[in-house]
Formats: structure tokens, C-alpha cells, sequence
């Protein structure tokens, strides 16, 4: 395939949809990482192979696995998409647009939690984008992240912002008809709302140990979700102080428990942390977790 020539006849949309099948491997996997439906990305994957004449994916059982010319496409968007987002990192640090919104990543429970915190807040402009898996800063999928796991990569800068907390709720009309738990060892005998996610968090495996045996109300991979459900009284559930205390349709319950917290973390690529929006968005996201997730560090 001379890639050269074959390249002036797509999009870059379809090489970006093309790229993302590469890296998860399926299209349904793409299209939720994209935002968009499985046939548009099977249209585009077509458009891509009818416009360059190449076969570019074959299925293997429910994988997609590249060809040969599409394995030498990949190699060609990737450093297409690389010189695209040094631009963009570029842009964004030099730009003064103040009615772009600035792209914060955050989890659904810290989600919450800011959505709540900055009602009113107009200056910066904000888009969240919620993942409760870690997202690729470097490839602009956001300008800032909220963690809950400290960063590694080199191109990051970071910072510590506090300790999410965690506790068990439950609604009152639950507590009336299964009463009240004394002592964590009660939870065998109560039905929890638990997290079904691929990923564990620690205060789920903490649920696990104390509660050996209960039989799960409930189970669903959104911690919104899991919150939904304690407040409609399918069981206890084990959720972050912050987004439950201040819920008037739970009440918390064995408040001396304690749930390993994790830490939180500020987290953005260095070229685009010098960004005039970025630096605001940075130093009102700070403010506004360090008051009220207590991290003086």
C-alpha cells in the first residue's frame, strides 16, 4: 500500500476511529471510549478500507486482529494523532479563549462532589468528563484529572490533594424493616449494595472481609448507581463521605467503622498545565478539595 497517496483520501475522524478499534481490540470497546454507537464505527472502519482498498480488520471469535496493511496504517496514525496532540497541548497552553470550557476528568463520586461544590461557578468554564478508570492525559482526553491513584508518568505533574473517606449508609426505611448493624460483623446478616466493576476499590474488598457471607441486595458498576440503590432500601451500601453524608435519604451506620480512604490527586500534562485556564481550573479544583478532603500536605 503506498501510504503516502492512500492517506489524501480519508479522514482523520475514521483514522481516529481506526486507531482507537487498534488499541481496544473491538468495536464495542471503541465506541464506548469514543462516545459514539458500534455501527458508526463499523461505518467507519468500511469508509477506511473502501478508501484506501485494503483489508485493514478481520474477526476472530468476538476479537478484532489487524492485518498486515493494517498494522502498517496504525504505525502511520499514531504519529499522526502524536504531532496532533503536541499542537493541541500546544494551543491550549498559549491559548486566551476564555469560552472554552477546560476538560476535567473525574470519577463519579468526586464527579458528584464538585458538581455540588462549584454550582454558580462560572469563570473557568468546566466540561467533566466521568471515568472511573484511569484516562490518557497525555492524549488529550482531558486537560486536568482528579485521581484516586498517584500518577507515574513522567510528562505529569502532580499533586496530593486529600483523602477520599469512606462509610457505610443505608436508608431509613431499610434500617426499619432489617434494623440497625452494631458491630461490622452484623453485615453477614444484612443485604449490601456492592460494586460489580472489573476493578475492585479497597473499600469494597474491606465490605468482603467483614461481611463474609452476606447475600448481595444488589449489584451494578456505577457508584452512582450503588448510591440510587441504598437510598430506594435494597441494602447497605459503602460510599464516599463527601457525596453520602450530606444525602437526607441515608443514614449512615457504624460510623467508628473505618474503610481504608485513598488518596487524591491533582494531575495534569506539564504543557498544559502552563495554559492560563488550566493553571485557574488547577488552583480552584485545589482549593476546593483540600477544604473539604483535609490534606494539609
Amino acid at each position: 500500500m503506498d501510504h503516502d497517496r492512500a492517506m489524501d483520501a480519508v479522514d482523520w475522524e475514521s483514522c481516529r476511529v481506526f486507531l482507537e478499534v487498534a488499541r481496544s481490540g473491538s468495536f464495542s470497546a471503541a465506541a464506548r471510549t469514543l462516545g459514539i454507537s458500534q455501527p458508526t464505527v463499523g461505518r467507519r472502519i468500511a469508509a477506511l478500507e473502501a478508501a484506501l482498498g485494503v483489508r485493514l480488520v478481520v474477526r476472530r471469535g468476538r476479537e478484532i486482529v489487524l492485518t498486515a496493511d493494517g498494522e502498517a496504517l496504525v504505525a502511520d496514525v499514531r504519529r499522526m494523532e502524536d504531532a496532533l496532540v503536541v499542537a493541541q497541548r500546544r494551543l491550549l497552553a498559549e491559548s486566551t479563549d476564555e469560552a472554552a470550557p477546560v476538560r476535567v476528568s473525574v470519577t463519579e463520586g468526586l464527579g458528584t462532589f464538585l458538581v455540588r461544590r462549584l454550582a454558580g461557578t462560572t469563570e473557568p468554564r468546566l466540561s467533566f468528563v466521568v471515568a472511573n478508570e484511569t484516562v490518557d492525559l497525555s492524549r488529550r482526553v482531558a486537560d486536568l484529572a482528579v485521581r484516586l491513584v498517584r500518577p507515574r508518568q513522567p510528562d505529569l505533574v502532580a499533586r496530593r490533594v486529600g483523602s477520599l473517606r469512606f462509610g457505610l449508609y443505608a436508608s431509613p426505611a431499610y434500617l426499619a424493616r432489617h434494623g440497625v448493624p452494631r458491630r461490622a460483623s452484623d453485615l453477614a446478616r444484612h443485604e449490601l449494595v456492592r460494586w460489580g466493576g472489573a476493578i475492585r476499590p479497597a473499600f469494597d474488598r474491606w465490605v468482603d472481609e467483614h461481611a463474609g457471607d452476606a447475600r448481595p441486595g444488589l449489584v451494578v458498576d456505577s457508584l452512582a448507581l450503588m448510591r440510587e440503590a441504598a437510598r430506594a432500601g435494597w441494602g447497605i451500601v459503602a460510599g464516599a463521605c463527601v457525596v453520602h453524608d450530606g444525602d437526607p435519604a441515608l443514614r449512615r451506620v457504624l460510623p467508628r467503622a473505618t474503610l481504608p480512604a485513598m488518596e487524591v490527586w491533582l494531575a495534569a500534562h506539564r504543557d498544559v498545565r502552563r495554559g492560563p485556564r488550566v493553571a485557574r481550573t488547577w488552583t480552584l479544583l485545589e482549593q476546593v478539595l483540600r477544604a473539604e478532603l483535609g490534606d494539609a500536605s
